[in-house]
């Protein structure tokens, strides 16, 4: 693998960058909490990040991630009787009621309905079980890695929980599902019942949505064992965060206070842009040994403002098999901010490598190569003087052989 590379960006002294000194955060009240970047995770804030709580109807941030992407919006869904009967937050289905996948959606994630987490359980995996294994496996393939979910809508168990960095995690993923981005900001929507009509205009819960100038939603939650929990995130200025909250006593007041700190006395300057090659990789059995690596979007850090902070990018390669495919994944960049990790970002090849058309040049060392040309080169020089050889002794031979059966 090709050594890692560091560049440095920007730098005043690359001895004497210091971090800049901040404000204090505001104090947080919640058990466990944390405050990120929304687009690349970079952690602003973080209290109790990886100790594991329940997380109530946050939950439905995984339901809802499932249902987008196994179900269109026009498929139908009918409540069943145990979709029904579940207690909680509901939005009242009837056994056999039929509802859209995309109005179900709206349901769940401003309704919080704890029965139509349980319809789009039993719709997408034939029962909540089966969904529960989904979300699980969702979880552990999106980076999660204290996240164990026993039911799809939150309700307390003592095998249910995650961590308030795993639930960012999830609410990063999500966002980039333009679905799921656009319901969690809705204020108002009317869906459509088969059955009942008396409760089709919904009106999201989400008070933070409400009151926070730039808010986009995400997930209230509230359960005796939980307590009050949230996820929330916030735009200003085209720089979005994200938060989350756990077992807090005013969730709405401290993601608030969470975020006017982030924006008062934080920025967002670009490290890289997008396109801009930052490395190269080595290919294996292609007709090109190396081929450079690019980014695939623009990179961003967040720095205090008026800082000295010094921004690097070390590029950690991955080594490649041909052929390759221009744009391909072909390794990392992390973003670091005087020499401490703080942002990865994938990187993509910048040009598509064939296999090489010859299968020694592909897979002999070169010196195993020269080995085999010199012996070549040996064979046609002296080969029809060996020959010339052995035909005089084959020849001699013969001649001996016939004079003795003349004398027999």
């Amino acid at each position: 693998m090709m050594s890692a590379v560091l560049l440095a960006l920007f730098a005043n002294s690359a001895v004497s960058a210091q971090p800049t000194k901040l404000p204090s955060p505001p104090k947080i009240d919640a058990s466990c909490a944390i405050l990120e970047d929304a687009d690349t995770g970079q952690v602003l804030y973080a209290k109790n990040p990886g100790v594991p709580r329940p997380p109530a109807s946050c939950t439905k941030i995984m339901t809802a991630i499932l249902l987008l992407e196994h179900t269109q919006p026009d498929d139908i869904i009918v409540a069943s009787k145990n979709a029904a009967d579940t207690g909680g937050s509901s939005m009242y289905l009837q056994p056999g009621e039929r509802i859209t996948a995309h109005d179900l959606l709206y349901g769940i994630l401003m309704l919080s309905a704890n029965d139509g987490c349980v319809a789009a359980a039993e719709h997408i995996a034939g029962s909540v079980a089966n969904f529960v294994k989904m979300m699980n496996e969702k979880a552990a393939a999106i980076g999660c890695t204290n996240t164990h979910f026993s039911n799809c809508n939150g309700l307390s168990n003592v095998d249910h929980y995650t961590t308030a960095a795993d639930l960012a995690l999830m609410a990063r993923y999500a966002f980039q599902i333009p679905e799921f981005d656009e319901v969690i900001q809705t204020k108002y929507y009317r869906i459509h019942r088969s059955i009942n009509q008396q409760n089709v205009f919904l009106r999201n819960i989400d008070h933070f949505l409400w009151d926070y100038p730039g808010a986009i939603g995400v997930k209230t939650g509230f359960t005796d064992a939980a307590g009050w929990c949230f996820v929330g995130s916030a735009t200003r200025k085209g720089w979005r965060l994200v938060s989350v909250l756990l077992n807090c006593p005013n969730i709405y007041h401290e993601t608030a206070e969470l975020d006017n700190w982030a924006y008062n006395n934080f920025k967002r300057v670009l490290a890289a842009k997008a396109g801009a090659v930052v490395g190269q990789a080595t290919v294996i059995g292609g007709k090109r040994r190396m081929v450079s690596l690019r980014l695939a979007q623009p990179v961003y850090v967040v720095v205090p403002k008026n800082s000295n902070e010094r921004i690097s990018l070390q590029v950690e390669p991955d080594t490649l098999k041909a052929p390759v495919a221009i744009g391909e994944p072909a390794g990392r960049v992390i973003v670091q901010l005087n020499g401490k990790p703080v942002v990865n970002e994938p990187l993509t090849a910048s040009a598509a490598v064939a296999k090489s058309g010859s299968y020694v040049a592909a897979s002999v060392s070169p010196y195993a190569l020269l080995v085999l040309i010199l012996f070549g080169f040996g064979i046609l020089r002296y080969g029809s003087s060996i020959t010339k050889i052995v035909g005089r002794r084959r020849n001699r031979l013969e001649t001996r052989l016939r004079e003795f059966d003349r004398f027999r």
